[in-house]
């Protein structure tokens, strides 16, 4: 899904829906900025995607979880 006018930045983005993302084979997911620990740990404990989207991120065969420091930190 093409948004063009997001009011957070950036105001261009591609979003992808759970249902695209799950058709997938291998889902990498990037978290940066101690903003989103608290949805790092999310996904890590494996905690619903109904409360939290990115958990629900995952590949049919692969998922890997990337973090930077901050997020793992924070």
């Amino acid at each position: 899904i093409a948004v063009t006018d997001s009011p957070k930045p950036p105001a261009e983005r591609v979003t992808l829906t759970l249902l695209a993302v799950h058709s997938a084979q291998r889902v990498w997911l990037l978290v940066s900025g101690a903003e989103k620990a608290e949805a790092a740990a999310a996904i890590i404990s494996g905690q619903p995607a109904v409360d939290w989207p990115a958990a629900g991120a995952t590949g049919s065969e692969e998922t890997l979880l990337f973090l930077t420091e901050d997020a793992a930190t924070a």
